[in-house]
């Protein structure tokens, strides 16, 4: 599939967000691939920019990011 990972990432999206964390060492790598460790750190950047929108079903049962 196109999303992987524990939270399902999109490839291009783990990129931007290892990139825009300073981990260029993380782009490229699939999501799966990567420490349970490093995958909490990306999603918690994505969840503080984006909020509960890229995981709408999931997400219903965040808090809210703001």
């Amino acid at each position: 599939g196109l999303y992987h990972g524990a939270y399902q990432f999109y490839q291009p999206t783990w990129d931007g967000l290892a990139n825009q964390a300073g981990r260029p060492d993380l782009v490229g790598v699939a999501p799966s691939q990567a420490s349970a460790a490093d995958q909490d750190a990306l999603a918690l950047l994505l969840w503080q920019q984006r909020g509960n929108q890229p995981w709408p079903h999931c997400g219903s049962h965040l808090p809210s990011s703001s």
